[in-house]
């Protein structure tokens, strides 16, 4: 999914995964690849991408992101974070400070199964929300990889 926007304010641009497929999170789900496919296909029909949010917390939107690459490893996304907000320009700092590098996803669980032998929530479908910069992502891989 590619919606790449030019910025007309001064921001910082960053890329990584928000979401890994087959990895088991601290919370025991394991999103399987083709999970996000109709989701991305409904935020298209939307010409839109979902949000950018600081800590999942819905108020504090920090910038936006550009593109979403649903690709055999997970979601790749690339975004920037906007320095006319506070908390935008203090989530570059602390990224650029290699302070904070955690990504993750605010989702709603549309399908899925539990694996008899891990006792993991196998998730087959989701409605995507929302992509949060965060301290403690709840998949330990899901890191911003390069700025």
């Amino acid at each position: 999914m590619n919606h790449t926007t030019k910025s007309t304010t001064e921001s910082f641009a960053f890329a990584g995964y928000a979401s890994l497929y087959n990895v088991a999170d601290q919370q025991n789900d394991v999103v399987l690849p083709g999970a996000f496919t109709a989701s991305l296909r409904d935020w298209q029909a939307r010409k839109r991408l979902p949000s950018l949010l600081w800590q999942h917390d819905t108020t504090q939107p920090i910038g936006r992101i550009n593109r979403i690459v649903d690709n055999a490893k997970g979601l790749l996304i690339e975004g920037v974070l906007f320095f006319a907000l506070k908390q935008g320009f203090e989530a570059s700092t602390l990224v650029k400070e290699k302070a904070l590098d955690g990504l993750s996803i605010g989702f709603q669980v549309a399908k899925s199964t539990k694996d008899p032998r891990s006792g993991n929530r196998l998730i087959q479908e989701a409605i995507l929300w929302e992509v949060s910069l965060v301290t403690f992502p709840a998949n330990l891989k899901t890191r911003i990889q390069q700025f």
